[in-house]
């Protein structure tokens, strides 16, 4: 298949440009070509029309061929350019070859000619190849710089020895040198201690062992300003080796504002977290200043309390390193009182507002100078513990740098403020509670042991006539004959005793109703404080054909209970259960649950027959036994109450009764 050809000839006679153009017809092309032979026709040709090759005479009467390669040249052509003439010395062929000109073939050896033009035109692709190459290089470079200059993050390029190459405008900006002052120096310029002094001996094991620790990994780190201040910022390290050279760029993130918020997000949780395992402000003061204090890295922190009688602001409590030697600022502190408007916290009760100082050591408004310049704090911070009514307490925050707070940390303590006035209103408000429930109890008991008074009459006035039945009988018998055996008043006597045991039973529980609830409080097993208790009845319900089983989850939370009043709530709820079935087959399960994080459940199932809708389970003398006292079950709640638990029934479908007694998780003190 022929080689298609467009051919230029710069000749002057016609049959010497046909000559040319059968030579490459028969070398294997497909020739198209035209004849020019001025400079002007020339000149029309380049531009009218696209050529692969220029044939051109040596001399003709108005042009030759140097002053036509001149023109292919100023037009910016690149079209092999090969000389065809009758003759011309060696010194020409020299000069042509300098000027430009690809080759040249005399008219007397055309058999060259083919030969010469596949040679050029091969070598003209190849320079087309390399002017395109070497274009999409330079697009490439240039779209590199222009993400590289555009980029948000900093990009720096070091070589092996650590000198900076490249530094873009992000870097400029992040770490405040112009790119002039950085290239070339050590890249350790950007680092502070102690990565400065680990870089150099990094970078030489690395090319020691190439073993990696950053290359191809990342990780956080802390750079340096050029006011010499620093920050955290995530680090990725690449590595490009061009021939002999091995250089490394660095993709650098300022990571600020994550840290910042990540921080806020973590004091945030801490906060809430010391807050729901504390009682009161006084016990969690100390945990929420540390908390707050190395979140936004402060030295120390104090507690300031109101109190609202004397209307003074006092000191409570205080957290801070063990570093920092601030004994005399404690001392002082201890000892302060604080009215509206005076020193720092006491303007923050007034206004209800944070505030701060940049230097304290320099200020009149700070009355504690000289103890808080002896521990070496500088800068002061404060912001009010409030609800929407009033400012209940003060924290303030003290740091070795003089200076402002962050101003995000500013909307966060603000916050946090708010969040520890709301701890503090609701402790208040369930201790409010406690005390009306306590006052409820106590009526409600009052009320009760009225009751008791007149049951007392009845229940004890049955045994009591029994008693004295039988002690007039054995009287009688022994007044008609004394020398009658004892034997005889056996009986009598063992009815007495009886009914005596049965009386001290029923003083025993009402003396238990009537008085409150104290309660010793200790970590309590959970797991096997029930087993004993199925341990216990599990003798009883399987004489009864009854199934006791216990069914525990895999882990319980730790418990703090009276074990022994405990043991009372759930002896009688199993007790009755067995009782309430009395005869099997039946079932009396005990399940165990957490509903909640701050509680755990315990459900005493069984599949009697039921509580009738008419009786109120937990009232007073209220009893489906017809030997039962009704005491039992009143107990057990004031028992469960005082834990400050909660015992509900449920009547189930189509038999059945569960006993749900829910109780608090975790330690706590009697």
């Amino acid at each position: 298949m022929r080689v298609p050809l467009r051919v230029l000839m710069v000749e002057d006679v016609d049959e010497d440009a046909a000559l040319n153009a059968r030579e490459l017809q028969r070398g294997g092309f497909d020739v198209t070509w035209r004849r020019v032979e001025t400079p002007q026709a020339m000149a029309a040709a380049l531009t009218q029309e696209s050529w692969d090759l220029v044939l051109a005479d040596y001399a003709m009467p108005r042009f030759d061929s140097l002053a036509a390669l001149k023109l292919v040249q100023d037009g910016g052509y690149d079209l092999p350019f090969i000389i065809v003439s009758g003759t011309f010395g060696e010194e020409f062929a020299v000069a042509a070859m300098r000027a430009g000109a690809h080759d040249y073939v005399l008219k007397d050896r055309l058999d060259r000619l083919v030969g010469a033009v596949e040679r050029e035109l091969r070598e003209a692709e190849g320079r087309r190849a390399r002017r395109r190459d070497q274009a999409a290089l330079r697009q490439s470079e240039a779209i590199t710089q222009a993400v590289v200059n555009t980029a948000v993050d900093a990009i720096i390029t070091i070589d092996a020895q650590g000198l900076m190459q490249s530094f873009n405008p992000a870097a400029e900006q992040l770490f405040g040198y112009t790119a002039a002052e950085a290239i070339g120096q050590n890249v350790t310029l950007l680092m502070p201690p102690p990565y400065r002094e680990q870089h150099d001996d990094y970078v030489a094991a690395y090319r020691r062992t190439g073993v990696r620790r950053i290359i191809g990994i990342g990780r956080e780190v802390l750079g340096r300003r050029k006011d010499g201040t620093t920050f955290p910022m995530d680090l990725a390290v690449s590595e490009v080796v061009l021939s002999d050279r091995r250089l490394f760029t660095g993709i650098i993130r300022d990571i600020t504002a994550r840290k910042r918020a990540e921080a806020r997000l973590a004091l945030q949780y801490a906060t809430t977290r010391v807050l729901a395992a504390a009682p009161s402000l006084a016990e969690a003061g100390p945990r929420l200043l540390q908390a707050i204090g190395e979140a936004i890295g402060w030295q120390f922190g104090e507690l300031w309390q109101v109190d609202p009688v004397a209307n003074l602001l006092g000191w409570s409590t205080c957290w801070h390193p063990a570093s920092l030697d601030a004994s005399e600022l404690v001392a002082v502190s201890r000892h302060t009182t604080l009215a509206p408007g005076k020193d720092l916290a006491g303007y923050v009760w007034a206004s209800g507002e944070p505030a701060w100082i940049p230097d304290v050591t320099a200020t009149a408004a700070f009355h504690r100078v000289a103890s808080a310049a002896t521990a070496g704090l500088r800068g002061a911070y404060a912001f009010p513990i409030r609800t929407d009514a009033s400012v209940l307490a003060v924290m303030v925050f003290f740091s070795r740098v003089r200076g402002e707070p962050d101003p995000d940390w500013l909307e966060t303590l603000d916050a946090l403020g708010r969040q520890i006035g709301d701890f503090i209103d609701r402790k208040r408000a369930e201790a409010d509670l406690r005390d009306l429930q306590k006052v409820a109890q106590q009526r409600e008991r009052l009320a009760d042991i009225g009751a008791i008074t007149a049951q007392i009459v009845h229940d004890l006035g049955n045994p009591l006539a029994g008693v004295s039945m039988q002690a007039q009988l054995i009287l009688r018998r022994a007044s008609r004959d004394a020398s009658q055996p004892v034997g005889s008043v056996v009986k009598a006597v063992e009815s007495i005793l009886g009914e005596v045991r049965r009386l001290d039973s029923l003083t025993k529980e009402f003396m238990e109703f009537s008085r409150e609830q104290r309660l010793d409080l200790k970590p309590l097993d959970l797991r096997r404080f029930l087993q004993r208790i199925v341990d216990l009845w599990q003798p009883v319900a399987a004489a009864r054909t009854i199934a006791l089983t216990f069914h525990p989850p895999s882990e319980l939370p730790p418990l703090s209970a009276d074990e022994e009043k405990l043991h009372r709530v759930f002896d009688n709820l199993v007790k009755n259960a067995i009782e309430a079935i009395d005869r099997g087959p039946g079932q009396v399960a005990i399940h165990v649950t957490q509903e909640r994080p701050q509680a755990v459940r315990i459900a005493v199932t069984d599949s009697g027959p039921g509580i009738p809708e008419t009786v109120q389970v937990f009232r007073l003398f209220e009893t489906t036994k017809p030997e039962g006292s009704g005491v039992g079950l009143a107990v057990a709640r004031q028992i469960v109450l005082a834990h400050c638990g909660s015992i509900e029934f449920a009547r189930l479908v189509p038999r059945g009764t569960v006993f749900n007694v829910d109780l608090p998780c975790g330690e706590r003190s009697g």
